[in-house]
C-alpha cells in the first residue's frame, strides 16, 4: 500500500520559509529620493542566524504591482572590494505561467530556479578577504538581477540604484497567512470553474 504524502497548506509553507526572519516596517521619509516615493512599503529584514562580522540589515521594498526589490540595506561595509552574484535569474514566462509557479511553490513543490528567503543572492568580498552573504529575503522567483551593480553604486545609493534583485513573491510579502490561504482558494476555484466549463462544452 502506497502511503500518500500529506499536502501542506499555503499558510504552512510561507510560515516555514519565513521562520528565521523578522520584519520591521520602515517609517516613510518625505524626501524626493526616498524609497517611499517609489514603493508601497519597505521593510527591514533581520535573520536570526546571521553570522557575519559586519552586521547588515537588508531592506526589501514592495512595489504596487507586488514585485519585491531586494537591497543590501542602508548600512554598507566601507571596504567592499568586489561583488559576486551567486543566484540566477529565472527564464522569462507568461502571466499564466507566473500564477502556476506561485501556486506550485505555495503547495510545497520544489522548482529549480526558485529562491527561498535564505538563498544567497550576492557575496560581498571585503578588502580583508572576508565574504558577506546577502540573502534573497523573499520566497519566490528572481525576475532580474542588478548585474550592473558595482561597489561604488552600492555605497552611494544602496536602497535604490544599488538594488540586488527584483523578485516575484509566492504568497504575500511580508507573509500573511490569511492572504495566502485566500490566494489558494481563489486558485482552486478558478481551476474548478475551468474544468466545469470544459465539461459543459463536451456534454453540449
Amino acid at each position: 500500500m502506497v502511503k500518500k504524502s500529506k499536502k501542506r497548506s499555503f499558510g504552512e509553507i510561507t510560515k516555514r520559509e519565513y521562520a528565521s526572519i523578522q520584519f520591521e516596517e520602515r517609517e516613510p521619509i518625505n524626501h524626493p529620493r526616498s524609497p517611499h516615493s517609489f514603493f508601497e512599503t519597505s521593510h527591514n529584514i533581520k535573520f536570526s542566524d546571521c553570522r557575519n562580522s559586519f552586521e547588515m540589515q537588508q531592506v526589501v521594498h514592495k512595489h504596487r504591482n507586488d514585485l519585491c526589490i531586494v537591497t543590501a540595506g542602508g548600512k554598507i561595509p566601507p571596504n567592499v572590494k568586489s561583488i559576486h552574484f551567486v543566484a540566477c535569474e529565472a527564464p522569462a514566462f507568461s502571466a499564466a505561467q507566473k500564477r502556476k509557479r506561485q501556486t506550485k511553490m505555495l503547495q510545497g513543490q520544489k522548482l529549480e530556479d526558485a529562491v527561498s528567503p535564505s538563498t544567497t543572492l550576492v557575496e560581498l568580498e571585503l578588502e580583508s578577504g572576508e565574504k558577506i552573504a546577502l540573502k534573497a529575503c523573499v520566497f519566490g522567483t528572481i525576475i532580474e538581477l542588478n548585474k550592473n551593480l558595482t561597489p561604488e553604486v552600492l555605497k552611494d545609493d544602496p536602497l535604490l540604484d544599488g538594488f540586488l534583485a527584483i523578485i516575484l513573491p509566492s504568497g504575500s510579502f511580508p507573509p500573511h497567512e490569511n492572504q495566502d490561504q485566500a490566494a489558494t482558494e481563489s486558485s482552486h476555484e478558478a481551476r474548478s470553474k475551468t474544468k466545469d466549463n470544459a465539461t459543459t462544452e463536451i456534454e453540449a
